[in-house]
């Protein structure tokens, strides 16, 4: 199953933050449809307690990858639209 992103994107003046779902064995997420650039993005698991692993951002700029959480987990990124 792919990340599922959140029905609503939240506007903090120029910048959009985007959120949404992963599952054990999703690492990759293309966000191509909400941003332009990519400045911040995080990803950590929903389940237990866990630190945030560092999500890369793609060349392109618009898309996240990481290490596979071995659980549910959440993303937010942010950046420009």
């Amino acid at each position: 199953m792919a990340a599922e992103i959140d029905a609503r994107p939240h506007v903090i003046g120029d910048l959009l933050m985007v959120t949404g779902t992963c599952i054990s064995g999703d690492t990759t997420v293309d966000l191509s449809s909400f941003f332009s650039q990519i400045l911040m993005a995080q990803v950590q698991a929903s389940e237990g307690t866990a630190t945030a692993v560092t999500a890369a951002i793609d060349a392109d700029g618009t898309g996240i990858t990481w290490t596979n959480l071995g659980r549910n987990g959440r993303f937010t990124a942010i950046g420009l639209r």
